[in-house]
């Protein structure tokens, strides 16, 4: 399984991390490195090229977003294909994301 993680500078202070590919136990790390490494920044996540994505990785993701949060950062979430949204609304956490959305 493969994820291609870039980050794209929207200004000085704010980046969105774009992912395409797949989203799983065996590439989240990839994600969150990155948002770690920008966690002083204003983050959006853009989820439009994600084709595939598993329970770890959404758990994985949703708790590093909320441990940001808590800490003060600033982080949306972009262009949820309704695939993803399926599924989130199945696990009962899309209301969650949906509180991120940044547009």
């Amino acid at each position: 399984m493969s994820l291609s993680v870039k980050i794209k500078n929207r200004s000085a202070d704010s980046i969105v991390i774009e992912m395409v590919g797949e989203v799983d136990f065996s590439t989240v790390d990839e994600v969150l490195v990155q948002i770690a490494q920008h966690r002083d920044q204003t983050i959006s996540l853009d989820f439009s090229g994600v084709h595939f994505i598993d329970s770890t990785g959404i758990g994985l993701l949703l708790r590093s977003v909320m441990e940001l949060r808590e800490d003060g950062g600033n982080i949306t979430v972009e262009t949820i294909p309704p695939y993803i949204m399926e599924i989130l609304d199945e696990m009962g956490i899309s209301d969650i994301l949906h509180g991120l959305n940044g547009g």
